[in-house]
Parts: structure tokens; C-alpha cells; sequence
């Protein structure tokens, strides 16, 4: 097998294939559905309304369009954990593939990353219709929110190459995974503003890998302002760490994890 290199993340070898497993994931996903993609728009929709009834008038949260400010945190929450839970099992569920093609491992997880992004893509046409329905504004700070999305699907990709590898060794991790996950949906400003933090505890978003990524979405688009240096240094910088902290676990388990399979 090659030994990757850090280019090869960006650009697999394997194009025509990454291609092929991005297009099988989507038909896999949508075969035999009648909704097809529609589910892709209603999911993260109906737990916006859901999150909007009981905050906004049970608890009183008073955050100003919280409809839109509900969904342009749960699509991309949608994507982020959609992309680690396939990719989690990326590795172990082409098992088959591995043993017979030399592709770099990590084309995997990428594929199931590239799948979660299209779906994140197909769900906007919701977000465009809430924003109109609410009568909500954009400003030109609106130009950043690819630059988040960007953090965050490279932070999503990164996560995917390190469970993919971790759990062709330890299978508990599905299970342990799924508490990580409804841990850090809490820890994360999706249905709350960064500024609800009570100041003892602010320390803590620096730990949060995407606390600032989720923070500087919400500022461009539904306070149209442009985030403090703070939030763009931040989530950068945790964005590069992660990256590099996968690379090093792909290059040092690679030519192990697909004997171990």
C-alpha cells in the first residue's frame, strides 16, 4: 500500500473512485425512499420547529429569529455528526474494498464527508425559505459562512479518519460515540448564543474544537455581523490541529489497520 502524504488528503490518487463511492453512498441512501432527498430537508426542519416551540415559548429564549437562528445551527450539527457516525464505520463496512484495491485509506472517510456535504447542500433550499418567511436580512458578512462550513467539513473529515481507524480496533466506540455526541450538542451554541455562557464557565468553549465554528455561522448570518478575531483565530486554529493530528494517525496505522480488517 502507498504511504500518504499530506497532499493526498487534500487530492486523492483515487478520484474516479472517491467519485463512484460519493454517488453509491447517495443511492444507498435514498433507494426505495419515497421522500428520497426531502428527508434530507425535513429532518433537521422538524427539529428546528420542535426546538422553536419549546424554547421560544416555553422557556422565553429571546434571541431574535430564533427560527432561523435554530436551523442554520442544525444543518450544519446535521452534516457534523452525520459525517462522523459514517465515518466511523467507513472502514470496517468496505472491508471487501481494501483487500482487493491499494486505495489510500483515508479516500474512505473523504467519500463519507463529500456524501454528508451534498446532503447539507440539498437541505438549503430550507433555510432559504425560513429566511424568507421570516422577512430575515443578510449582509455582506454572509461571505464568511462558506469559510465556517469550509472549518468545519475539513474538522468533520479529520474526525472521520480517526474514529474510521480507532474503531477497526475497538468496536465498543459506536456506543461511546453516541454519548460524545449528545454531550457536545449541548456544549455547542446551537440552540443558545455564545453570550448565554455564564462567565465562569467561558473558559470551557475553548475546549470545544467547534464551539466558535457554530458561534461565527450564527454571527454572519443571523446577527449580520462579522465575528471577532477571537472566533476566526479560534476555530482555525482547532481546525488545523485536528487535521494534523489525523494525518499523523493515518500515517503511523495505515499499512496496520487494513490487516487488522
Amino acid at each position: 500500500m502507498r504511504v500518504s502524504t499530506l497532499w493526498d488528503m487534500f487530492c486523492p490518487y483515487h478520484k474516479f473512485l472517491l467519485f463512484n463511492l460519493v454517488t453509491r453512498n447517495l443511492k444507498l441512501k435514498y433507494r426505495k425512499s419515497i421522500l428520497g432527498m426531502f428527508w434530507t430537508m425535513l429532518a433537521p426542519g422538524l427539529s428546528a420547529v420542535i426546538y422553536f416551540l419549546i424554547f421560544k415559548f416555553v422557556m422565553k429564549v429571546g434571541i431574535p429569529n430564533y427560527l432561523l437562528f435554530l436551523l442554520i445551527g442544525l444543518l450544519p450539527w446535521t452534516f457534523f455528526v452525520t459525517s462522523l457516525n459514517n465515518g466511523l464505520e467507513s472502514l470496517v463496512m468496505n472491508q471487501s474494498l481494501l483487500n482487493k484495491i491499494p486505495l489510500p485509506i483515508h479516500s474512505l472517510p473523504l467519500a463519507e464527508t463529500a456524501t454528508g456535504l451534498i446532503n447539507f447542500a440539498l437541505s438549503l433550499p430550507v433555510l432559504l425559505i425560513v429566511a424568507l418567511v421570516t422577512n430575515a436580512t443578510l449582509s455582506f458578512t454572509a461571505v464568511l459562512f462558506p469559510f465556517f462550513m469550509l472549518l468545519l467539513f475539513f474538522q468533520s473529515y479529520a474526525y472521520a479518519i480517526l474514529l474510521g481507524i480507532y474503531f477497526v480496533y475497538l468496536r465498543d466506540l459506536r456506543h461511546v460515540l453516541v454519548i460524545i455526541i449528545q454531550v457536545w450538542f449541548y456544549i455547542t451554541p446551537i440552540i443558545y448564543e455564545e453570550k448565554m455562557i455564564p462567565a465562569e464557565l467561558a473558559f470551557f468553549k475553548f475546549l470545544n474544537p467547534v464551539f466558535f465554528i457554530f458561534s461565527g455561522i450564527h454571527d454572519v448570518i443571523v446577527f449580520n455581523r462579522w465575528p471577532p478575531v477571537e472566533t476566526l483565530a479560534v476555530s482555525t486554529g482547532w481546525t488545523f490541529f485536528v487535521f494534523l493530528l489525523s494525518f499523523f494517525v493515518l500515517r503511523k496505522n495505515q499499512r496496520t489497520v487494513v490487516e487488522y480488517l
